[in-house]
């Protein structure tokens, strides 16, 4: 299996809005540093706090249920996976260890934010 970064971020909310509800192409890992996420995927809810992460699936209608708290935040990383089956870990959970992810997030957004972005660098850290 071989998984590609696109592109990735981290959301700060300032209390308003929700998740826009979309349908895209490609995988998304959100984790959440602080607050919680109330988002859905087809007919499936999910109520996210910190240090939990939820993979969406390309293909599949997901938005939000519950409006922006003031204090949530989180990271997102759009993904494509090729060659054969895809062996993710389970859709949503809590993280083992969180402290290492944020630190992995902040590595490929300061990549991606470079003039020149290291795909194998990406690459490597999502593996």
């Amino acid at each position: 299996m071989q998984i590609e970064c696109q592109n990735g971020g981290r959301f700060i909310s300032r209390g308003r809005g929700i998740h826009p509800t979309r349908r895209l192409d490609s995988w998304e890992l959100i984790v959440v540093v602080k607050g919680v996420l109330g988002i859905f995927e087809d007919d499936r809810a999910f109520e996210l706090g910190p240090d939990h992460y939820l993979i969406l699936h390309p293909g599949r209608r997901h938005g939000g249920v519950l409006p922006y708290g003031r204090d949530l935040s989180f990271f997102w990383l759009h993904f494509t996976v090729s060659e054969g089956k895809s062996e993710l870990p389970p859709q949503s959970g809590l993280l083992a260890r969180p402290e290492r992810v944020a630190d992995y997030f902040n590595l490929l957004l300061a990549n991606q934010e470079s003039p020149e972005p290291d795909r194998v660098e990406a690459e490597l850290l999502l593996r």
